[in-house]
């Protein structure tokens, strides 16, 4: 018999269900309350403001990110076991193309969350503390593969990789899929250089 999950985490879940489905003007917290089966007031007792309900769905994204497989371990491993600038940028469009398949809600809600930092300071916090410490990690993998000027680069390759997923999900390319060769063809030509010593 499995272990019911902690309710915060259900409700979290819901929300981030919520903003991938109806966006940010359907996040409630009555709406949550259903789509979590929860009764009427319970995210209201775990997330008092609508601030606080997107602070929590960030928090739960944050957290099943760092749960999930991550892009930058493997590019690492790639860059580690092979050495070349092919077997990095193919690991990496793998690993691209398995996050739009496997966490299109998730992604969504993020990009949602994502602009409405622009406009809620407590949510900026959060979302600035996230994007550092991913931009951190891809640094300290660039610079265990070698790379000079790890930072810098690391920032670039973020943004890149970003952009390519945003592509994917809600872009243009949303409509017409990239094949995972086309992807890794367009990091190199993104980044030629920049991942590899």
């Amino acid at each position: 018999m499995s272990t019911p999950r902690p309710r915060r985490e259900q409700l979290a879940d819901a929300a981030i269900t919520v903003l991938a489905e109806s966006g940010l003007r359907g996040l409630t917290h009555r709406q949550v309350d259903a789509v979590a089966d929860a009764p009427l007031g319970t995210t209201s007792n775990h997330a008092r403001t609508r601030v606080a309900l997107m602070v929590l769905a960030l928090r739960r994204v944050v957290e099943l990110d760092e749960a999930s497989p991550s892009l930058w371990p493997s590019v690492e491993a790639a860059g580690r076991d092979h050495g070349t600038a092919d077997a990095v940028f193919t690991t990496l469009a793998l690993a691209i193309h398995d996050r739009v398949r496997e966490s299109r809600p998730r992604l969504i809600a993020r990009y949602e969350l994502a602009l409405e930092a622009t406009r809620v300071p407590e949510l900026r916090v959060e979302y600035d503390r996230e994007g550092a410490a991913i931009r951190s990690r891809a640094a300290g993998l660039l610079s265990a593969m070698g790379v000079e000027d790890a930072p810098a680069r690391a920032r670039v390759a973020v943004a890149v990789i970003d952009g390519f997923l945003f592509d994917a999900m809600a872009g243009a390319g949303s409509r017409t899929p990239t094949s995972a060769d086309d992807l890794a063809a367009s990091l190199r030509r993104s980044l030629g250089g920049l991942l590899l010593p």
